[in-house]
């Protein structure tokens, strides 16, 4: 073999044979125009490296091979916008004919004549047919929104999800450029006079900005249509609920109350199941708890842990030896890992759920219809309130209740601030209050 055979393959260059002979290596490179055939580009092989070959029949017309032997057609153009030049692609040469992409590039180099940037317009054209794809509120939210969701590690994305979709079901199929403020408005004034707060206005009206903020994220708008909406203002301090002494007594009462009514129900249907001969369920012991629903309530009304915090606890973040609780980071709204004590009656409550399930894995409060996560106790919750004639009290006016009572009992509010796991000393101020009868002894002091 001559020598500059192989001087070639160390290159890493071969030569193509083609109707009109042999083409330079200087060709293949793309320091020279050759003509191009459909022979010519079925002998195209690899050579470890992209290379060109130009056409000499048409100007910026191209074929490119790529490392790894891929054929593709491009058209090389000067940029009518920019003036600078461009590749354009027009197409693989295993779907598309010779004839067919010489008749797409002349097309397109038409178009290049026009004043027309190929590549701009067509990235415009793949953002457009996104935008249609999720034009729809409900569009956006089930194709971007979710995944936005997860990717920012939300708490619980399918609970916002249903939320937004709950609280905007009449917008669902509106376009979001057409979610203006007008109509936000108009809905707003409805809300209002129907006696909605002010506070849930402005609550659902954040979750549809926060929507929309990501769809011009995404460059599926060019700006948010409600951006420039003004919240309703009102008492930037709102009201603290918490449990009066004669609540929080009724409040146990009606929890031990339920559980007796639960245990007794459970040992007269495993009475019944006996007389049939039917395989009995686990008995509960006396004092102990009918499901659930009094050790989540005991936990956060002695520990401060929101709903969330509580459901998704598992006994490895306990230690009940030690008496404290680990809020997991991942778990937390604040993203921030916290250990909080917990005083002897939330221990105790704790160690009588370990006694009754048998369990010291996994979560702490199992679903017992699935097994898994609960997803709220909002049911049974609501029924234990009713039965101790509590009014205008949420299961989240637990942790209030906590925090407040630290306080009241004069604990710092700094100190306050790290069992909540506030990130800023401003949301713990709302507890920096004290109940009206605290105030009222401090000033009879003047009377003395």
């Amino acid at each position: 073999m001559p020598i500059c055979c192989y001087i070639c393959i160390f290159l890493g260059i071969f030569w193509v044979q083609s109707e009109s002979g042999d083409i330079s290596i200087a060709a293949i490179q793309g320091k020279t125009r050759t003509r191009v055939t459909q022979s010519l580009v079925a002998s195209l092989k690899p050579t470890g490296k992209i290379y060109k070959i130009y056409d000499s029949e048409q100007t910026g017309f191209i074929v490119r091979v790529s490392a790894t032997g891929t054929v593709s057609y491009d058209l090389r153009y000067r940029s009518p916008v920019d003036h600078k030049d461009k590749t354009y692609t027009i197409g693989r040469a295993n779907r598309l004919a010779l004839a067919q992409a010489r008749k797409i590039a002349k097309q397109k180099a038409g178009e290049v004549a026009a004043g027309l940037d190929l590549n701009l317009a067509k990235r415009q054209s793949i953002a457009d047919a996104e935008k249609q794809k999720a034009s729809t509120l409900r569009a956006f939210i089930d194709q971007h929104y979710k995944a936005h969701l997860i990717s920012k590690q939300a708490r619980d994305p399918d609970l916002i999800l249903r939320d937004i979709r709950a609280k905007w079901a009449c917008e669902l199929d509106m376009n979001l450029s057409d979610l203006s403020i007008g109509h936000v408005e108009a809905r707003r004034n409805r809300r209002l006079e129907a006696g909605i707060k002010f506070s849930t206005v402005n609550r659902d009206e954040a979750l549809l900005r926060a929507v929309l903020n990501v769809a011009v994220e995404k460059k599926l708008l060019d700006y948010n249509p409600i951006a420039g909406l003004k919240e309703i203002r009102g008492n930037k301090k709102p009201k603290t609920r918490y449990l009066s002494e004669s609540e929080q007594k009724r409040l146990l009462a009606a929890l031990r109350e339920r559980d007796d009514r639960l245990i007794a129900e459970r040992d007269s249907h495993n009475q019944w199941r006996s007389e049939r001969g039917y395989e009995l369920v686990p008995s509960i012991p006396a004092g102990g708890f009918g499901d659930h629903l009094s050790p989540i309530v005991l936990l956060c009304m002695y520990s401060g842990l929101r709903r969330g915090e509580a459901l998704s606890l598992e006994w490895s973040e306990l230690d009940l030896q030690s008496k404290f609780v680990t809020v997991i980071g991942e778990k937390a709204k604040s993203k921030s890992t916290r250990h909080v004590p917990l005083p002897t009656k939330a221990v105790d409550a704790l160690k009588q759920w370990a006694s009754q399930t048998g369990e010291r894995e996994g979560l702490v409060f199992k679903s017992p219809v699935t097994g898994g996560q609960l997803d709220n106790v909002r049911k049974s919750w609501g029924a234990v309130l009713k039965a101790a004639k509590i009014d205008n009290f949420r299961f989240h006016d637990l942790r209030h209740h906590y925090a407040s009572t630290l306080v009241m009992r004069g604990v710092n509010i700094y100190t306050v601030k790290g069992l909540l796991g506030h990130s800023d000393i401003k949301l713990t101020e709302r507890y920096a209050h004290l109940a009206p009868e605290h105030y009222s002894a401090a000033v009879a002091v003047l009377d003395d």
